[in-house]
């Protein structure tokens, strides 16, 4: 169930907004919640590729790293 809420948004944006909103065939809100979630998923994979980042310099792996794990991966996946 959503919660009605009240969001600041400059006149220029909310035209705007309408304007495509309109053109898609989907409400104002709509658009609004496909952009909060799109946010918020972007978010998630900034955050999954800077823990990333921090596990593999931990482990002192680099980019050029990467083929020869992905291939020692395979090699051990086609023998089990």
């Amino acid at each position: 169930m959503a919660t009605q809420n009240n969001l600041h948004v400059p006149d220029n944006l909310l035209a705007e907004l309408q304007a495509k909103a309109e053109a898609d065939g989907k409400s104002p809100d709509e658009m609004v919640k496909i952009a909060i979630e799109r946010f918020l998923l972007h978010r998630q994979l900034q955050e999954l590729v800077d823990y990333g980042k921090v596990q593999s310099a931990s482990l002192g792996l680099t980019e050029e790293d990467v083929p020869r794990l992905v291939e020692e991966h395979r090699n051990e996946q086609s023998r089990k």
